[in-house]
Protein backbone atom coordinates (compact mmCIF):
# COMPACT_ATOMS: atom_id res chain seq x y z
CA UNK A 1 0.00 0.00 0.00
CA UNK A 2 2.41 2.50 0.77
CA UNK A 3 4.36 1.62 -2.64
CA UNK A 4 1.07 2.58 -4.16
CA UNK A 5 0.34 5.98 -2.46
CA UNK A 6 4.67 6.39 -3.27
CA UNK A 7 3.39 5.92 -6.56
CA UNK A 8 0.23 8.12 -6.71
CA UNK A 9 2.36 10.88 -5.55
CA UNK A 10 5.08 10.27 -8.39
CA UNK A 11 2.81 10.04 -10.86
CA UNK A 12 3.86 13.99 -12.37
CA UNK A 13 7.53 12.73 -12.53
CA UNK A 14 6.92 9.69 -13.92
CA UNK A 15 4.36 11.22 -16.83
CA UNK A 16 5.64 14.55 -17.40
CA UNK A 17 3.10 15.15 -20.22
CA UNK A 18 -0.02 14.40 -18.31
CA UNK A 19 -2.20 17.69 -18.12
CA UNK A 20 -2.77 18.96 -14.83
CA UNK A 21 -6.92 18.83 -14.91
CA UNK A 22 -6.25 15.26 -16.01
CA UNK A 23 -4.21 14.56 -13.24
CA UNK A 24 -6.40 16.06 -10.58
CA UNK A 25 -9.15 13.93 -12.00
CA UNK A 26 -6.44 10.49 -11.97
CA UNK A 27 -6.40 11.68 -8.36
CA UNK A 28 -9.63 12.21 -7.48
CA UNK A 29 -10.80 8.99 -9.22
CA UNK A 30 -7.83 6.74 -7.23
CA UNK A 31 -8.78 7.99 -4.35
CA UNK A 32 -12.67 7.29 -4.69
CA UNK A 33 -11.24 3.94 -5.70
CA UNK A 34 -9.03 3.46 -2.65
CA UNK A 35 -12.15 5.37 -0.19
CA UNK A 36 -14.55 2.65 -1.35
CA UNK A 37 -12.01 -0.64 -0.71
CA UNK A 38 -11.41 0.83 2.48
CA UNK A 39 -14.97 1.26 3.54
CA UNK A 40 -15.39 -2.59 2.41
CA UNK A 41 -12.67 -3.99 4.60
CA UNK A 42 -14.12 -1.82 7.42
CA UNK A 43 -18.15 -3.10 6.92
CA UNK A 44 -16.58 -6.44 6.40
CA UNK A 45 -14.54 -6.75 10.06
CA UNK A 46 -16.43 -3.91 12.18
CA UNK A 47 -19.87 -3.70 10.73
CA UNK A 48 -21.44 -2.57 13.43
CA UNK A 49 -19.45 -0.42 14.85
CA UNK A 50 -18.48 1.57 11.45
CA UNK A 51 -22.10 1.88 10.59
CA UNK A 52 -23.07 3.95 13.42
CA UNK A 53 -21.22 6.74 11.82
CA UNK A 54 -22.00 5.86 8.10
CA UNK A 55 -25.35 4.79 8.87
CA UNK A 56 -26.58 9.03 9.66
CA UNK A 57 -24.84 10.27 6.64
CA UNK A 58 -25.27 8.06 3.59
CA UNK A 59 -29.32 6.71 4.25
CA UNK A 60 -30.01 10.24 3.73
CA UNK A 61 -28.55 10.64 0.45
CA UNK A 62 -28.58 8.50 -2.93
CA UNK A 63 -24.99 8.52 -3.33
CA UNK A 64 -23.50 5.00 -2.35
CA UNK A 65 -26.65 4.27 -0.83
CA UNK A 66 -26.03 1.23 -2.13
CA UNK A 67 -23.03 0.53 0.10
CA UNK A 68 -25.41 0.79 3.29
CA UNK A 69 -27.97 -1.58 1.87
CA UNK A 70 -25.22 -4.13 0.80
CA UNK A 71 -24.01 -4.49 4.66
CA UNK A 72 -27.43 -3.88 5.96
CA UNK A 73 -29.75 -7.06 4.50
CA UNK A 74 -26.92 -9.52 5.62
CA UNK A 75 -29.29 -10.30 8.81
CA UNK A 76 -33.19 -9.44 8.20
CA UNK A 77 -35.36 -9.98 10.76
CA UNK A 78 -39.56 -9.59 9.64
CA UNK A 79 -42.23 -9.86 12.04
CA UNK A 80 -45.21 -8.30 13.46
CA UNK A 81 -48.16 -8.43 16.64
CA UNK A 82 -49.04 -11.63 14.77
CA UNK A 83 -46.18 -13.06 15.66
CA UNK A 84 -46.54 -12.83 19.48
CA UNK A 85 -49.76 -13.43 20.01
CA UNK A 86 -50.54 -9.64 19.36
CA UNK A 87 -48.70 -8.49 21.78
CA UNK A 88 -47.57 -4.68 21.04
CA UNK A 89 -45.25 -4.65 23.92
CA UNK A 90 -44.05 -8.13 23.63
CA UNK A 91 -43.02 -7.08 19.88
CA UNK A 92 -41.46 -3.92 20.45
CA UNK A 93 -39.36 -5.66 23.35
CA UNK A 94 -38.23 -8.64 20.80
CA UNK A 95 -37.26 -5.93 17.84
CA UNK A 96 -34.67 -4.25 20.46
CA UNK A 97 -33.63 -7.62 21.42
CA UNK A 98 -33.15 -8.66 17.96
CA UNK A 99 -31.12 -5.20 16.91
CA UNK A 100 -29.09 -5.19 20.34
CA UNK A 101 -28.27 -8.62 19.46
CA UNK A 102 -27.06 -7.97 15.92
CA UNK A 103 -30.07 -7.74 13.31
CA UNK A 104 -28.92 -5.52 10.65
CA UNK A 105 -32.34 -4.96 8.97
CA UNK A 106 -35.94 -5.43 10.93
CA UNK A 107 -39.48 -5.14 7.96
CA UNK A 108 -42.66 -4.46 10.28
CA UNK A 109 -44.88 -6.62 8.32
CA UNK A 110 -48.51 -6.10 10.04
CA UNK A 111 -50.44 -9.06 8.32
CA UNK A 112 -53.09 -11.00 10.01
CA UNK A 113 -56.72 -11.70 11.82
CA UNK A 114 -56.81 -9.13 14.57
CA UNK A 115 -53.59 -7.31 13.82
CA UNK A 116 -53.64 -3.40 13.97
CA UNK A 117 -55.24 -1.11 11.97
CA UNK A 118 -54.91 2.76 11.29
CA UNK A 119 -53.57 5.07 14.45
CA UNK A 120 -52.85 1.98 16.29
CA UNK A 121 -50.64 0.72 13.60
CA UNK A 122 -49.04 4.40 13.14
CA UNK A 123 -48.26 4.54 16.25
CA UNK A 124 -46.43 1.21 16.77
CA UNK A 125 -44.44 1.77 13.85
CA UNK A 126 -43.63 5.16 15.23
CA UNK A 127 -41.69 3.32 18.16
CA UNK A 128 -40.18 0.51 15.88
CA UNK A 129 -38.54 2.83 13.98
CA UNK A 130 -37.65 4.61 16.79
CA UNK A 131 -35.72 1.18 17.94
CA UNK A 132 -34.14 0.82 14.97
CA UNK A 133 -32.69 4.38 14.68
CA UNK A 134 -30.74 3.74 18.32
CA UNK A 135 -29.27 0.34 16.68
CA UNK A 136 -28.65 1.53 13.36
CA UNK A 137 -30.56 -0.83 12.18
CA UNK A 138 -32.19 -0.73 8.22
CA UNK A 139 -36.27 -0.10 9.14
CA UNK A 140 -38.24 -1.36 6.32
CA UNK A 141 -42.41 -1.08 6.44
CA UNK A 142 -44.64 -4.00 4.37
CA UNK A 143 -46.66 -3.22 1.90
CA UNK A 144 -47.86 -0.10 3.20
CA UNK A 145 -46.30 3.14 1.22
CA UNK A 146 -47.98 5.14 2.65
CA UNK A 147 -47.10 4.34 6.76
CA UNK A 148 -43.09 3.98 4.92
CA UNK A 149 -43.25 7.63 4.10
CA UNK A 150 -45.18 8.67 7.11
CA UNK A 151 -42.73 7.50 9.75
CA UNK A 152 -39.70 8.27 7.68
CA UNK A 153 -38.93 4.32 7.12
CA UNK A 154 -35.85 3.39 5.84
CA UNK A 155 -37.85 1.74 2.92
CA UNK A 156 -40.70 -0.24 1.93
CA UNK A 157 -41.00 -3.82 0.90
CA UNK A 158 -43.39 -4.59 -1.64
CA UNK A 159 -45.66 -7.77 -3.70
CA UNK A 160 -46.45 -8.48 -7.20
CA UNK A 161 -50.18 -7.59 -5.86
CA UNK A 162 -49.30 -3.93 -4.44
CA UNK A 163 -48.40 -0.75 -6.04
CA UNK A 164 -46.01 -0.57 -9.22
CA UNK A 165 -42.86 -0.10 -8.32
CA UNK A 166 -42.17 3.26 -10.43
CA UNK A 167 -44.98 4.51 -8.48
CA UNK A 168 -43.38 3.49 -5.48
CA UNK A 169 -40.16 5.05 -6.04
CA UNK A 170 -41.90 8.35 -7.10
CA UNK A 171 -43.04 8.32 -3.67
CA UNK A 172 -40.24 7.21 -1.38
CA UNK A 173 -37.48 8.96 -3.82
CA UNK A 174 -33.96 7.23 -2.91
CA UNK A 175 -35.22 5.20 0.31
CA UNK A 176 -34.36 1.48 -0.14
CA UNK A 177 -37.37 -0.54 -2.49
CA UNK A 178 -37.64 -4.17 -1.85
CA UNK A 179 -40.13 -6.40 -4.25
CA UNK A 180 -41.46 -10.21 -4.16
CA UNK A 181 -40.84 -12.35 -6.60
CA UNK A 182 -41.63 -15.50 -6.90
CA UNK A 183 -41.05 -17.04 -10.82
CA UNK A 184 -39.66 -15.90 -13.84
CA UNK A 185 -42.72 -14.70 -15.12
CA UNK A 186 -43.10 -12.34 -12.51
CA UNK A 187 -39.60 -11.66 -12.56
CA UNK A 188 -40.15 -10.62 -16.99
CA UNK A 189 -43.21 -8.17 -15.82
CA UNK A 190 -41.76 -6.75 -12.93
CA UNK A 191 -39.69 -3.48 -13.18
CA UNK A 192 -36.49 -4.39 -11.38
CA UNK A 193 -34.95 -1.17 -12.34
CA UNK A 194 -37.09 0.60 -9.72
CA UNK A 195 -36.34 -1.98 -6.88
CA UNK A 196 -33.04 -2.25 -4.52
CA UNK A 197 -33.16 -5.52 -3.56
CA UNK A 198 -35.87 -8.67 -4.31
CA UNK A 199 -36.96 -11.49 -1.84
CA UNK A 200 -37.47 -14.88 -3.47
CA UNK A 201 -39.30 -17.82 -2.07
CA UNK A 202 -40.24 -19.15 0.30
CA UNK A 203 -37.54 -21.26 -0.27
CA UNK A 204 -38.50 -23.72 2.30
CA UNK A 205 -41.60 -24.94 3.77
CA UNK A 206 -42.94 -22.38 6.54
CA UNK A 207 -45.73 -22.21 9.46
CA UNK A 208 -45.47 -18.25 9.78
CA UNK A 209 -47.10 -16.97 6.47
CA UNK A 210 -50.51 -18.73 6.12
CA UNK A 211 -51.00 -17.14 2.70
CA UNK A 212 -47.21 -18.88 1.58
CA UNK A 213 -46.68 -20.07 -2.05
CA UNK A 214 -45.09 -23.44 -2.55
CA UNK A 215 -41.48 -23.35 -1.48
CA UNK A 216 -39.90 -22.99 -4.76
CA UNK A 217 -36.17 -23.89 -3.15
CA UNK A 218 -32.63 -22.42 -4.18
CA UNK A 219 -32.53 -23.02 -7.11
CA UNK A 220 -35.14 -20.59 -8.34
CA UNK A 221 -32.37 -18.00 -7.26
CA UNK A 222 -30.37 -19.44 -10.34
CA UNK A 223 -33.04 -19.25 -12.72
CA UNK A 224 -33.91 -15.62 -11.81
CA UNK A 225 -30.18 -14.70 -11.90
CA UNK A 226 -29.86 -16.42 -15.49
CA UNK A 227 -33.04 -14.74 -16.85
CA UNK A 228 -30.95 -11.43 -15.75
Amino acid sequence: MLEAWILFFKIPSIFPFFHTSYLNLLKGFLLIVIALLWTHIVLSYTSHHYLAFLYPVVKETAFLTWLLILDQLQVYFIGGTQDVDLNEHRLLSVVEEACRGGVTCFQFREKGMGTLEGQQKLELAQQLQQICAKYNVLYIINDDVDLAVAVNADGVHVGQEDMRLEEVRNLVGHKVIGISIHSVEELRKTDVVYADCVGVGPMYATSSKPDAQEPCGPNRISELQAEG
